[in-house]
This record gives structure tokens, sequence and C-alpha cells, in this order.
């Protein structure tokens, strides 16, 4: 049994028992992410692109150090599942939320082929739409010690100041959030603004912080932050506990697509900086960000 949701407010009880995936409702950008979706894994996979390989294990480091050694985490925006997967197996119960239902059913896959399918539950939503009908239930429903949201997700999403409430009510005292925005400041894309569009959208990128991204074949509308300007979002509820820069000197995955030497090279050059350099006022391509819930 599952709610279908209209700007938040449960209206009916069904279930996608075919799927497996709850359905909650329809967003703007999941033509974009449905249609990528099978090949998402053959192009920014982490077992195809030894750049996100390097990247999400360094955002996997930083959840192994940040997350409570146990509990409820919910995976927004969890994609195809790399992240889900990584926490189901380290024994969490994990909600995994899309707003693509196609993206899901890779989710869903990998995880059955894992065996960790008890330990996960699939949402099809976005954050603002499940955060609100879960917050609307906050004391029926057991609350939640973690939200993760990796690569980008919450960028996607168009009134994070509502979210933050949302987020407040879905978290435990002294939960956390360990999300990765998309950063305003992305150096190798002024290098190669062809690579994200045009100058036009680099330049609207650092200045106006939205800019499009194109996503498959489709272009989508992405927000972008520094990292003070994202953390001033979610005050005073949330506070800063780590903020690093994730993709400053490390190039973007989708620049360089084709697995072989060019990615090993980038890992090799650029790695050992990219570790030694964490902390920047800039951020990079995306942004590292754990907040703990201080108002409770």
């Amino acid at each position: 049994k599952t709610y279908t949701i209209q700007n938040g407010i449960p209206c009916e009880l069904f279930s996608n028992l075919r799927s497996g995936i709850e359905i909650l409702s329809a967003t703007t950008m999941t033509h974009a992410f449905d249609l990528s979706a099978q090949s998402y894994d053959i192009r920014l996979g982490s077992e195809n692109n030894f750049i996100t390989f390097w990247l999400r294990r360094r955002w996997h480091e930083i959840l192994v150090q940040t997350l409570p050694p146990a509990g409820r985490v919910v995976d927004i925006g969890c994609g195809t599942g790399d992240d889900t997967l990584f926490l189901a197996r380290r024994g969490y119960q994990v909600t995994a939320v899309d707003p693509s239902v196609s993206m899901l059913a890779v989710a869903r896959r990998k995880i059955n082929q894992a065996g960790c399918d008890s330990r996960v539950r699939f949402v099809h939503a976005s954050a603002s739409d499940w955060a609100k009908m879960y917050h609307g239930h906050g004391r029926a429903w057991e609350p939640f010690q973690a939200i993760v949201s990796g690569f980008g997700a919450l960028s996607a999403e168009a009134d994070l100041a509502s979210l933050r409430i949302a987020f407040e009510g879905v978290l435990e005292c002294h939960g956390v959030m360990c999300v990765m925005p998309m950063g305003r400041v992305s150096p190798w894309h002024f290098f190669a603004p062809w690579k994200a569009g045009g100058v036009r959208t680099v330049l609207s990128r650092l200045t106006k912080g939205t800019a499009t991204a194109r996503i498959g074949t489709e272009l989508v509308n992405i927000r972008y932050f520094f990292p003070d300007e994202f953390v001033r979002l979610f005050s005073p509820e949330f506070v800063p506990v780590l903020v690093e820069q994730m993709g400053f000197f490390m190039p973007p995955p989708e620049m360089f697509v084709t697995r072989g030497k060019l990615q090993k090279s980038c890992v090799r050059l650029f790695g050992d900086i990219e570790k030694k350099n964490r902390c920047s006022v800039w951020g990079g391509d995306h942004i590292c960000i754990v907040l703990e819930k201080r108002i409770c």
C-alpha cells in the first residue's frame, strides 16, 4: 500500500505490484532521466568510468565517517542505486527515492542481484513530494537517522527552503544530512566550455547559480551553489559538520566518458591533488556537505 501525492497531500492508496516500486508522484524532470536510465551506467557508472569510481569511493568514505553505525537512511535521488547498494550492504535499512521510475528499475535490479532487497524500499517521487508526505505523518512514522543525497540530486529541486522544513521533520534529533549539490565553480568547464553547453552556460552557472545541463538527449534546469550558500539554505535547523570540494581538480566524469588510458591518467594526475586540497571555499563540480540537525 502506498500514497499518491499531489503537493504533499496523500490522495489515494494503490499498489504497483508488478514493478515493486511505490509510486508517489510525477515530476517535471522525469522524462530526461527515464530516457537515459539504461545507458547511464555505461557512460557514468563506477564500473565503467574510472573518474566516477574515484569520486564515488571518496563519497563513500565520507558516508562511513559521518553516518551513524546503523539505522534508517533515506537516499534522495538514488538514481541507478550505487549508493543505495553501498548502504544496504553495510546493514542500513534504506528508503530509495527517485523521480525517475526507469532509474529505479535499474536500481532495483542491482539490489535484487546483490541479495539486499529485504533492506531496501523503493519510492517513485521527487524529494519535495516524498518529504512533505513523510513530514506530514512524522508522528505516526519512525524518523530517519540520516538523509543521503549524492551527485547533484538536490540541485534538481526548485524549492530547497521548503525542503529544509520537511527534512527537519523527517530526521531524528541530531540526525545528519550527507548531501552533494552541484557547485558553481567547475574549473574544467572554464577550459572546455563546449563540454558544458557553451560559455553562456558556464557564466550563468557561476554568476546566477542556475543553468541548463544535458541529461542524455534532454536539457534540464539545474541549480548550482557556493558551499556557504547551500549551508545557509538549511540554517538554523541544521549546522555544518563537514564541507569538502569534490571535483575541483578532478575533471567531471562526463568530460571523458570513454573508459581507457585518458581516464586513468586523470585519476593518477589529479587524485592526490584532490585529496590534499579537500577544503575549498569555492567548492567544485560538486560539494560534499554534512549537516547535523540541531533544533529538536
